[in-house]
């Protein structure tokens, strides 16, 4: 929404225990599982504000509030255990579209996956890992299916300890 962000944090209100409305069966669902220590989206809106402006409302059985969903049972799995880089990846990897019947697997034939990129960042460590989608035709492999590079991003955010130095001629 133009010139306005919605910032949330763990458990945050505007989230926990929020109801939607269906629209194809006009039925109330709950679509709010806010935790606390994670933060987690997809693609519906939780921000009042912006919830006002929404032209298409999201479905109980729509992909983004399964991959929601998907979400939410994955940090449930992992509990009050810290997750690791390949826990993480997996989490990532698991809620994009493959293009096949399971979230869980990638096609073994033909890839009609969507996911352009993949990516899971570290921000306390400066680094993230990203996947883009590759190839084409029958040896297209869609970003979630593919190898995520590591990329340390401390160069691009380091902070230097001393400002611009002036000389004197």
């Amino acid at each position: 929404m133009r010139d306005y962000t919605a910032w949330f944090a763990d458990k945050d209100p505007r989230e926990d225990g929020v109801n939607f409305t269906d629209p194809s069966t006009k039925k109330s669902f709950r679509a709010g599982y806010a935790m606390k220590d994670v933060v987690f989206r997809t693609n519906h809106a939780y921000d009042p504000t912006i919830n006002k402006w929404v032209t298409s409302h999201v479905s109980e059985k729509s992909d983004t509030f399964v991959r929601y969903l998907l979400l939410k049972d994955s940090f449930n799995h992992y509990g009050n255990n810290a997750i690791g880089d390949i826990e993480a990846l997996n989490i990532t990897s698991n809620v994009a579209d493959k293009g096949g019947p399971s979230r869980y697997h990638c096609p073994t034939g033909k890839d009609d996956g969507i996911n352009i990129i993949s990516a899971l960042f570290v921000p306390g460590e400066e680094r993230m890992y990203a996947a883009v989608e590759y190839g084409s035709g029958n040896n297209f492999k869609t970003a979630c299916c593919g190898v995520y590079l590591h990329i340390d991003l401390k160069q691009w955010f380091a902070r230097k300890a001393e400002g611009p130095t002036m000389q004197s001629s």
